[in-house]
């Protein structure tokens, strides 16, 4: 079946243009402006670009010189009216945030143009926009529950297509979720870029923002299709050597009909994840049957080389063993599925053993 490298790029957000009032009208506001436009600056996402202007005035004012400038800039910006044309002639794609009070005399030009619907005025005393019906009013008062859908920022994703198995991904933020249809899902993230190596095809982004849903087909970023061997070897955590008597239980292990534990007067079978659950070891969770193993969690890849034995995490929560076939981690043991074609579906089938060997002395199992 079908298998890519996959991945999303974090949308791009709309640049915030930020306009204050230094009119007559605005006066008594001032610092009112001016802590509000503040908190834009450094409450927002680094990634969003803002920009600074004066009411009536087209140039631009450099955000990193604000504090120690603002009160200079708005000396040389107090005499030249309430007027919004120079600035909006130059803008073509933002979200437009005007700070101030007192009617701007020329907002009736813009009440047709496609960037009135993307003005938030932010009313000190009086009305900016008087009668107009263009962008959204908001008082002062209601500035703070507002300053995050200033960037449209986004809510949830949700990654799914048919026959949808991911066996890696590089963004720890997302998780798998077997509700309805098989899906990697996340949200109140900072980042949601992702690359993934998974199974199917068709596969799109659901992405819920603040205005707005938007879905995106998500297209391979890699010509080769994904090889387990070489994803275990190129990412993830670096190989660590087993310690001489830890090699010796490896070897033993992968030889014998049955595992058993290693430790002195125990010999209780391991039939799943590498712990022995024996009341005896005094371990809630099981004893680690390596002890250079104890603080991983999750899938654990063993190479057998001429020099040693060798391991590494595999930090994902599923990871693919063969075609059309994976594990899943259940947390308290794998799962093998395997994609059925006469059922169009994935399909559990059993436990994972001990060890489950791949190719050229690679074993996955589950700690």
């Amino acid at each position: 079946m079908e298998e890519q490298f996959i991945e999303l790029n974090s949308p791009e957000f709309e640049t915030i243009v930020v306009i204050v009032d230094a009119s007559e009208s605005a006066e008594k506001d001032w610092p009112t402006i001016v802590d509000l436009a503040k908190k834009i600056f450094q409450k927002t996402p680094a990634e969003v670009k803002k920009k600074l202007y004066f009411l009536s005035n087209p140039q631009e004012y450099d955000i990193e010189k604000f504090e120690e400038n603002v009160g200079a800039w708005r000396k040389k910006n107090s005499k030249k009216g309430s007027f919004i044309s120079p600035i909006f002639s130059q803008i073509k794609n933002a979200k437009i945030v005007i700070i101030g009070s007192g009617i701007i005399y020329d907002l009736e030009d813009w009440t047709t143009n496609a960037i009135s619907q993307k003005i938030i005025f932010v009313k000190m005393s009086e009305s900016m926009r008087g009668n107009l019906e263009i962008g959204t009013e908001i008082e002062k008062d209601s500035f703070d529950g507002q300053l995050l859908n200033l960037y449209n920022r986004i809510l949830s994703v949700k990654i799914s297509g048919p026959e949808f198995m991911p066996y890696y991904w590089d963004n720890p933020g997302y998780s798998i979720s077997f509700e309805g249809d098989i899906a990697l899902k996340s949200s109140n993230i900072v980042n949601y870029s992702i690359k993934i190596a998974t199974f199917g095809k068709n596969i799109k982004a659901s992405i819920e923002k603040v205005e707005g849903n938007e879905k995106i087909a998500l297209t391979s970023f890699n010509t080769n299709p994904p090889d387990i061997i070489k994803m275990i070897e190129n990412y993830g955590m670096k190989w660590e050597k087993l310690g001489k008597n830890e090699i010796e239980i490896f070897k033993n292990h992968i030889k014998s009909e049955k595992v058993q534990c290693p430790f002195p007067s125990c010999v209780k079978e391991i039939t799943g994840p590498l712990r022995c659950d024996n009341p005896a070891h005094g371990k809630l969770l099981g004893r680690p049957i390596y002890e250079s193993l104890k603080n991983i969690k999750g899938f654990v890849i063993f190479k057998d080389c001429a020099d040693g034995v060798y391991y590494k995490q595999y930090t994902s929560e599923i990871i693919k063993i063969g075609d059309g076939t994976v594990v899943i981690n259940k947390k308290s043991k794998a799962v093998i599925s395997r994609y059925e074609l006469s059922m169009k579906k994935w399909v559990e089938q059993e436990d994972l053993k001990p060890y489950f060997p791949l190719t050229g002395g690679y074993y996955v199992s589950i700690i």
